[in-house]
């Protein structure tokens, strides 16, 4: 979906870091107590973009099965199925995705940035063994 909803051109950021205990953010996922110098529980990988952006009213829904935007990105073909299949992946794999970000492009310069920045939390195996 960046890459989709970039302008040709446009920059896609992805990021992956290990973390102790997840971020805070709108999932579940509560951390357990780890000791120092355990090994890392969590990815964490953000995909961020310079694309349209999403209003802040379409968040709450961008990840409801067929679910598609109004206004510009309605004209992004697509089925509404993307975000929805990433959010049933990331759950059986007892993770979460959100909307960490966005900014609704209006041609607001001033803003500084426009697009989106998605979150994925998944846990990491344990050691084998």
């Amino acid at each position: 979906n960046a890459i989709k909803y970039a302008p040709d051109g446009g920059e896609v950021a992805v990021t992956l870091e290990a973390a102790a205990t997840p971020p805070a953010g709108p999932h579940p996922l509560g951390g357990t107590a780890r000791r120092p110098g355990d090994p890392p529980a969590w990815a964490l990988l953000r995909v961020r973009d310079d694309g349209l952006g999403m209003a802040a009213a379409a968040v709450p829904h961008v990840f409801e099965r067929f679910w598609r935007a109004q206004g510009p990105a309605r004209q992004v073909p697509g089925s509404g199925l993307g975000l929805y299949t990433c959010r049933a992946v990331a759950a059986a794999h007892g993770g979460h995705i959100w909307v960490e970000e966005s900014v609704e492009q209006d041609g607001d310069a001033a803003q500084g940035w426009h697009g989106t920045q998605i979150a994925l939390l998944l846990p990491l195996a344990g050691p084998a063994g």
